[in-house]
């Protein structure tokens, strides 16, 4: 039905609630739990629902399609609990109206967009066990104003994710995932970001996690303007904010990616006007095939990469000459493990990647991560 909730829980504590299913139509959530406290929760099933929201963001109104805003639906949300466990959780398609700008300029409909399958609130010393969600917007999100502490995500398999798979930000504190793997991602497997007026995340750790393959969504990432994907196709992305995370570690994790290319350019001579190709920095270990990449002098082009050679080609010539060095992003190219504004954050509190492995992308140390395991183990 269009009703904000099918089942409520609020307050109280030691519940012991299990095989619950919600299914349907609606708004909101499906399944919400809120101030409970010393509570185990079950084999709580939600799918197959449908929203409909005629809402158009007022900056985009003048779009032929329905921009739906936010968070439309959850299938299942914490908010405000204590020392409470959600096990075997299960969320799978949930779907709505929503239709956005693609890369191309082009208006599409993408029904999986604003719905998150679990989203956590303001919640602290909770666990997340063995999470099975597909086919949603954002699979686990973790963020609210008010801040969390000690909540852990152990096992789980997350799939088929408009935008990101496991995303912990906005002031998460102590925040722990274990073995998880986030799958087909539209733009990243896990991520771990944001800031508000009450704190910042600090102090999360990632253990024997896997991303695999992420990056198969064209949105424009809601950005009015030519058609940009900033650092979306990241196994593992640290995300910008002010202040940004601090004291983020990965530990034992693995990124199965494409590998993304870097032009020769940190000394002239640059690539110049009229070139059709250019020699990168690293052989390209990725399929070979056409990308759709952005030079930095702001000339797009469909780039050719062949597996095993270093170099690019294109077939229009460039109008001007690039002039400084770049990293180019294609549609199709993926990261394994990515500091968005390594910069902003202190040295001494930076993301640190220990025993990890990226099949693809090798340079992550690049972006301001610390290795703690020596330059021989870098990703």
């Amino acid at each position: 039905m269009h009703t904000a909730f099918g089942l409520q829980i609020l307050g109280g504590s030691g519940h012991r609630i299990r095989n619950v299913e919600a299914t349907g139509q609606g708004k909101v959530s499906y399944v919400r739990f809120r101030l409970c406290s010393d509570s185990v929760f079950e084999d709580i099933f939600v799918h197959d629902g449908l929203f409909h929201d005629s809402s158009v963001d007022p900056a985009k109104g003048n779009r032929p399609a329905f921009d739906v805003i936010d968070d439309v639906v959850q299938g299942i949300h914490f908010i405000q609990c204590r020392n409470c466990q959600l096990v075997r959780p299960r969320v799978r398609d949930l779907l709505g109206n929503g239709t956005y700008m693609n890369i191309e300029n082009v208006v599409k409909a993408y029904p999986n967009m604003r719905s998150r399958g679990i989203a956590v609130s303001a919640s602290s010393n909770c666990t997340l066990t063995d999470p099975d969600v597909s086919n949603v917007d954002q699979g686990i999100d973790v963020t609210g104003s008010e801040g969390h502490l000690n909540l852990e995500i152990n096992g789980g398999h997350i799939r088929n994710c408009a935008s990101a798979g496991v995303s912990l930000k906005n002031n998460v504190q102590f925040g722990k995932v274990v073995g998880t793997t986030a799958e087909n991602c539209g733009m990243y497997c896990f991520l771990v970001g944001g800031s508000n007026y009450m704190g910042h995340t600090m102090d999360c750790d990632f253990v024997g996690c896997t991303a695999i393959n992420p990056g198969y969504n064209d949105i424009q990432n809601d950005l009015d303007g030519p058609p940009v994907i900033p650092l979306a196709h990241s196994g593992f992305v640290v995300y910008t904010g002010s202040p940004p995370p601090e004291g983020i570690r990965f530990l034992d994790c693995k990124a199965v990616d494409r590998q993304g290319f870097y032009l020769v350019g940190d000394d002239a001579p640059f690539v110049s006007a009229a070139a059709t190709a250019a020699t990168m920095k690293e052989a390209w270990t990725g399929y070979t095939g056409e990308y759709r990449a952005t030079f930095s002098n702001g000339e797009t082009r469909m780039v050719t990469l062949t597996n095993g050679l270093a170099t690019v080609t294109w077939a229009e010539k460039l109008g001007s000459a690039v002039t400084g060095h770049f990293v180019s992003l294609p549609a199709k190219m993926q990261y394994g493990f990515l500091n968005e504004a390594p910069s902003r954050t202190p040295v001494e509190r930076r993301p640190k990647l220990a025993d990890c492995d990226s099949i693809g992308q090798i340079v992550a140390i690049a972006y301001g991560f610390d290795d703690e395991a020596g330059p021989g183990d870098r990703p």
